[in-house]
């Protein structure tokens, strides 16, 4: 029975990406993640050890068409050309 939940369970996860964002659509929402830096650092004296993570900035657009509706990211310079309720194609 724990076999038939799993797999039922991946069945309807594949389904629900299977129904992601299309590749064109009207732009309903938009989302800005600046870039950031952490320094993390563990440890004292010789032992120190430091690591720098650095994540670029992401710009997304929500796009719809039809039935299809999610996030996809764009090149900052489409984010900023780019209006919701424009009709975008990536």
């Amino acid at each position: 029975m724990r076999k038939l939940i799993v797999t039922a369970g991946a069945v309807l996860l594949l389904a629900a990406c299977g129904a992601g964002a299309p590749d064109a659509g009207t732009v309903t929402d938009k989302r800005y993640t600046p870039s950031s830096v952490e320094n993390e650092c563990k440890g004292t004296g010789a032992k120190r050890k430091c690591k720098l993570d650095v994540d670029p900035e992401v710009c997304e657009f929500r796009l719809k068409d039809g039935e299809k509706d999610g996030w996809v990211e764009v090149p900052c310079a489409s984010y900023e050309s780019v209006k919701v309720n424009d009709w975008y194609q990536s």
